[in-house]
C-alpha cells in the first residue's frame, strides 16, 4: 500500500495516512513467511508494522465478518486470500484529488 509522501497536515492528508495504514493492516499476509527473512537458520530482518497505530478500527474482526456482500473464505489462516495470494505487482494507492505523488 503505497501513500502520498506530502508532510501536509491538512485532515484530507490525515485521512489518507489513516486509511493506508487500514489498508495495508487488512491486505497484510496472515504467514509469517512474507515479513521474516532466515539465513543460515538466524533472522536476518523483519518488518514493523504500525498496526498499534489502527488497532481502533478492529481490522482483524472486521475482516473475518461476512457481511454478506463479499467473500470470507473459511481458510483457518488466510480469511481474504485463502490457498492464494495477490499477483507480486498488485498495489493500492492511496493519495488525494489532486496530488500525483504516488505515480
Amino acid at each position: 500500500v503505497m501513500t502520498t509522501p506530502a508532510p501536509f497536515a491538512s485532515s484530507d492528508y490525515a485521512y489518507t495516512r489513516e486509511y493506508s495504514k487500514v489498508f495495508a493492516q487488512l491486505f497484510r499476509p496472515m504467514t509469517p513467511a512474507f515479513s521474516e527473512i532466515w539465513l543460515d537458520g538466524e533472522k536476518a530482518a523483519s518488518i514493523e508494522t504500525w498496526h498499534k497505530e489502527v488497532d481502533h478500527h478492529n481490522i482483524d474482526e472486521t475482516m473475518k465478518y461476512d457481511n454478506g456482500r463479499g467473500i470470507i473464505l473459511d481458510h483457518p489462516i488466510e480469511p481474504i486470500y485463502g490457498d492464494r495470494y495477490l499477483p507480486r505487482k498488485f498495489k493500492i494507492g492511496v493519495t488525494v484529488p489532486g496530488d500525483n505523488s504516488i505515480d
